[in-house]
């Protein structure tokens, strides 16, 4: 016996057989995605689950548990028709529980552009609420000699998330800066939208009005639209930059010059490549 309900030992192991039921999965960072769980669910028949989920006690209720890692390997206990899942049982608090799906997510394969970008802008928005602001750069300290920003005992959270996710420290910049303009809320309604995977779109949604964002965000979600442009055409806005392609983008800037130029100057450019004045 091990004293919690809905559990039972494992015989040389710190880890219990946490019965499945009695597991919140709680809203989850990720969805769970059946194809994916179905391919754990037929290696763990063949040779058993190879890694623990995290569950933590819920406060006040014995025999109740929240998940905090594992969504698809239950997902796979679930397939297989297994009432009991090997289980790691942690003790720690919401924003504990919180990092550590964060990271289990980020640090592995399959995500969606904004679910990337949620858990980088969240690591990085928690690393500067423990360690202050980041800045880029030198200013002058107290002393009025030029002095690093970053401290020197402190790793930046850019170069931890490159090294860790193997991405480019500008990769993690972008995840950020669609982290700091769209928020969480928007990123998770995104996540199952045809924009998820698509950085292109995302900095574009990130680039309107506020007002504006929310609507195109409510209508990607619901499928009522593909694109950011797709939006912006129902609703007869201009669409952005992100959006054009090098010919748009091209004729662009050579209208802009054309109106911007002189009726001499035109003539002599139209002579200049062969054609009338």
């Amino acid at each position: 016996m091990t004293g919690i309900p809905n559990t039972k030992p494992l015989e040389d192991e710190e880890c219990l057989m946490v019965l499945i039921t009695a597991i919140d999965l709680g809203d989850r960072m990720r969805s769970v995605d059946e194809d994916e769980a179905r391919k754990i669910s037929e290696s763990i028949a063949l040779s058993g689950l190879d890694n623990a989920v995290s569950v933590r006690e819920v406060p006040g209720e014995d025999g109740r548990f929240i998940l905090v890692s594992g969504g698809h390997r239950i997902r796979a206990h679930q397939m297989l028709g297994l009432d009991y899942i090997r289980a790691d049982i942690r003790r720690m608090d919401d924003a504990a529980a919180h990092s550590i799906e964060r990271d289990e997510n980020f640090f592995r394969s399959g995500l969606t552009v904004a679910q990337e970008a949620y858990a980088a802008g969240s690591f990085i928005e928690e690393w500067e609420a423990a360690n202050g602001p980041i800045h880029w750069g030198r200013k002058p300290n107290s002393e009025g000699s030029d002095d690093k920003m970053q401290s020197l005992h402190l790793k930046n959270p850019f170069e931890e998330l490159s090294e860790k996710a193997g991405k480019s420290k500008r990769s993690i910049q972008d995840l950020r800066h669609v982290y700091q303009h769209l928020g969480k809320d928007n990123l998770a309604a995104l996540s199952d939208s045809p924009i998820a995977d698509n950085m292109v779109q995302l900095k574009a949604l990130s680039k309107l009005e506020p007002n504006q964002r929310q609507a195109c965000v409510a209508a990607l979600s619901e499928g009522a639209h593909k694109s950011v442009s797709d939006w912006r055409a129902a609703v007869g806005g201009q669409r952005s930059k992100e959006e054009l392609s090098s010919k748009e983008l091209w004729l662009q800037k050579m209208n802009k010059q054309w109106g911007e130029g002189k009726k001499g100057w035109k003539d002599e450019f139209l002579r200049g490549i062969g054609g009338q004045a």
